[in-house]
């Protein structure tokens, strides 16, 4: 009886252990295999020494899929922000530009009703970003219900949107409403509501 019990737990063990090696030899052959699937050639990142590793290249913004919107960059609203000096704002609006241009990433920069009380785009977005393509508005209040704006940033063919704005809070509530392009009015002009609006 005792040599029964013994042999069954003996191949139950190498049962197991067989199962076990399986299982190892298929987690580490499938990276291979999925890498062996995909492909697609990689570009170099220019002025890169090294380039970086797979991982690394999948965590890191990629400048051919992604726009850069710069909404309401207007001299009257800097007033309004009060959690950064305006000198850094500026700069700071500046080098993101520069960096956009030079990663070769459309800019797309909008201002509503730039001969009014908002004042006018900052002067230094022109210069930073002389490739950048400017979006009036005719009062709308968000860039998503001028349709002209929705067209620009469509016809990128870009998926990843990096948004930079003037965020202003206002305290009269709005009936809720859908605008004209489908997409509901942003009241809240914060990143997780805009991209809501564009999806």
């Amino acid at each position: 009886m005792k040599s029964l019990k013994a042999k069954k737990l003996v191949a139950g063990s190498l049962l197991a252990l067989a199962a076990v090696a399986v299982l190892v030899v298929q987690m580490t052959s499938e990276p291979a295999q999925a890498q062996a699937r995909d492909t697609r050639p990689v570009a170099a990142i220019p002025g890169l020494s090294k380039q970086p590793s797979a991982a690394a290249r999948a965590a890191l913004l990629d400048a051919n899929d992604t726009v850069v919107l710069l909404l309401d960059h207007q001299t009257g609203l800097f007033q309004t922000v009060k959690d950064v000096p305006i000198r850094d704002l500026r700069a700071n609006t500046v080098a993101l530009a520069k960096i956009a241009e030079q990663a070769k990433m459309p800019i797309i920069y909008t201002a509503s009703e730039p001969s009014g009380s908002n004042g006018p785009i900052m002067e230094e977005l022109t210069a930073a970003a002389p490739n950048a393509k400017y979006v009036g508005r005719k009062g709308e209040v968000s860039a998503w219900d001028n349709a002209d704006f929705v067209k620009a940033v469509e016809a990128t063919g870009r998926k990843t949107l990096v948004y930079r704005f003037i965020k202003v809070i206002t305290i009269a509530p709005t009936p809720g409403r859908i605008s004209s392009t489908g997409r509901p009015p942003a009241r809240d002009s914060s990143p997780e509501h805009l991209a809501r609006c564009v999806a």
